[in-house]
């Protein structure tokens, strides 16, 4: 009988690459996750705030408190300055008085694996305006501080308007990109056009199923 040991079995690099992308399809689920909690919560405190606001009558004054109160109690939560909190009012009013709209916002993805970015989707009713990409920066700083990987690259913006049956489509990028990566942005985002003609068929679906 020989004690000679066997051989090792050989290694099949397309099993590892099934492995890889169980793996990759996974992390980016979960990244998608966060970030869609992380907009839900934006949504919650935007609600209770404009709710206070409209009932209660809150001022700045009051959330400015609301906001040093969150940092007092506890000093690991970022990102709910005075002015964010207004933000997040402004982004609820924005989306809550549409269903329509809310439910398309809240489908959208929220990933983009072949920039290693996460992706931030701003849904808007009615003409472009040079606000918009502001509030849309606030969203993308979010994501930044509060979800990104240090192995990903800055979170990127898609800014989506919809007046009647047009729809316009416009990029936000970091301000901290670099330009030879936001060259690389550049030709790998798709194109607007495809992407308004997505958003047309998703609103459309929507309204389709809430005329049922």
């Amino acid at each position: 009988m020989s004690n000679k040991p066997s051989a090792a079995p050989m290694a099949h690099p397309q099993d590892f690459g099934q492995v890889l992308h169980h793996i990759q399809q996974t992390r980016q689920t979960v990244f998608a996750q966060a970030n869609t909690a992380l907009m839900a919560l934006y949504w919650q405190v935007g609600g209770i705030i404009s709710q206070k606001v409209a009932q209660a009558g809150w001022g700045k004054g009051v959330v400015t408190e609301l906001a040093h109160y969150i940092a007092q109690t506890d000093p690991t939560i970022k990102g709910f300055s005075d002015k964010n909190l207004w933000r997040m009012k402004q982004f609820y009013e924005t989306y809550g008085e549409d269903e329509k709209l809310a439910t398309a916002w809240r489908v959208l993805p929220w990933s983009h694996n072949r920039l290693s970015a996460l992706v931030a989707f701003e849904l808007k009713v009615g003409q472009f305006k040079p606000e918009h990409m502001g509030q849309l920066n606030f969203y993308l700083e979010a994501l930044d501080r509060d979800v990104k990987k240090p192995h990903e690259n800055p979170s990127i913006g898609v800014l989506l308007c919809r007046d009647k049956d047009d729809e316009v489509v416009e990029y936000a990028l970091s301000r901290n990109l670099s330009p030879a990566l936001v060259a690389q942005y550049q030709l790998q985002l798709p194109d607007k056009k495809l992407i308004a003609a997505k958003l047309h068929e998703l609103l459309a679906l929507h309204e389709g199923v809430g005329d049922e």
